[in-house]
């Protein structure tokens, strides 16, 4: 039983180490940094209202039910966000799918959330003074910003998640640099099926094990 509690121990190590190297790949592409510099160039003309704008685009008026929100490419304001969102958002969506993460985020160094894929209630909101500032998704973000290394890998561990109606969320987040400035943060929520699966196993453990 002691080998099997180790032996699913290490597949979970396996698994995180496996989203931090694809995280760290992900923040150094130049697709990346071009779309964290279109997004928020885009969200600085919406105005001043980003969160209901945006949220009504893509939460409210998006044709897609609960839970397949991230299906709509584009919505239908046709202004500079959107174009971005067109471009942008297929490449993200399939990250997402490929790494069966939970959502994927850009944060900008202000700590609004410029883009998400999955669309929950913490998207377009603001992590400095937001309803979600007290949220392990803003301490992500604060201490990636307050790093002193750019390349410093952020996790948090799983704890409910207002936005993600109360079920447990883990992050992993780290800056997007240019040029050897930090104009944002990439964080990506965690999967849970396949951490769960492993964790919710009982075969062979026993009520000891167990």
């Amino acid at each position: 039983m002691y080998a099997l509690d180790i032996g699913r121990t290490e597949k979970i190590r396996s698994i995180t180490r496996n989203i931090e190297k694809d995280l760290v790949a992900v923040s150094r592409r130049e697709d990346v940094a071009q779309a964290t510099n279109l997004f928020a160039s885009a969200w600085s003309e919406i105005g001043k209202d980003q969160k209901s704008e945006l949220q009504k685009r893509y939460i409210k008026d998006n044709p897609n039910p609960l839970g397949e929100k991230h299906l709509l490419k584009k919505a239908n304001a046709n202004d500079a966000y959107d174009v971005v969102h067109e471009k942008y958002h297929p490449r993200f969506r399939e990250l997402l799918e490929a790494g069966a993460y939970y959502d994927i985020f850009i944060i900008s160094p202000e700590g609004d959330i410029i883009y998400s894929v999955f669309k929950e209630l913490d998207y377009a909101t603001k992590l400095n003074s937001g309803e979600w500032k007290d949220t392990d998704l803003a301490k992500l973000y604060k201490d990636v910003m307050k790093s002193g290394n750019a390349s410093d890998v952020v996790f948090e561990d799983y704890h409910p998640y207002g936005p993600s109606n109360g079920a447990a969320a883990s992050f992993i987040g780290k800056a997007i640099v240019e040029n050897g400035q930090k104009i944002g943060v990439l964080a990506f929520q965690m999967p849970t099926q396949s951490i769960a699966d492993i964790v919710h196993n009982r075969t062979g453990l026993g009520k000891t094990g167990e």
